[in-house]
């Protein structure tokens, strides 16, 4: 087991796709306490894409575990590779998490709302292009990444090349060209 450690840089947002009416067209996802997280899936999608980034410019060594440990896919269902690899979400520690649960009103004060609009080439605001969006603030995630048992790799190598895919994601969420959800992730071998 691998310990996931995201320490957000900016303001970043994992989006729901639903707005909340005239006030904010964009929510950022939350979990059953109210706190603002980031998939599991998210995540090891964004760690398959720099996996097969390094598969096609670095050695074999990625091109051999890309499809044992994030899956294959083909256009027959019966031809389809399961991953070995299972991404939980990132979430605050268990004791924050408690903590938020026993002071709800800090809550609200984990996101806030940034607005834009587009411009034109005179430099004027164009109609109806205001936009509100909720985003989070930068704060400390975790989470964990577990291999299963008839796996094909040991813990160390898995956390070497996984550790070096990591290097290539610097950012999570949307509106990344804009400098949102810049991170720097960590990731500490589990005995």
């Amino acid at each position: 087991m691998i310990k996931l450690i995201a320490e957000f840089q900016t303001f970043w947002q994992i989006s729901t796709g639903r707005g909340a009416g005239q006030n904010l067209d964009s929510l950022i996802e939350r979990d059953a306490n109210g706190l603002p997280y980031v998939s599991g899936k998210t995540i090891k999608g964004l760690f398959r894409e720099a996996f097969a980034k390094l598969a096609e410019w670095q050695t074999d060594e990625y091109k051999q575990h890309h499809d044992e440990l994030f899956g294959s896919f083909s256009g027959n269902r019966h031809e389809t590779l399961q991953g070995k690899l299972h991404f939980s979400s990132l979430t605050f520690s268990e004791q924050e998490i408690e903590d938020f649960k026993n002071n709800q009103q800090l809550i609200p004060l984990l996101a806030t709302t940034h607005t834009s609009t587009k411009i034109d080439d005179k430099g004027v605001a164009v109609d109806k292009s205001l936009r509100s969006s909720e985003v989070a603030l930068p704060v400390i995630l975790q989470g964990e990444i577990s291999l299963m048992e008839n796996a094909d790799i040991s813990n160390k190598k898995l956390t070497e090349l996984l550790t070096n895919a990591s290097s290539l994601i610097t950012n999570i969420g949307s509106k990344k060209k804009r400098g949102y959800g810049q991170v720097k992730l960590n990731l500490e071998e589990k005995k």
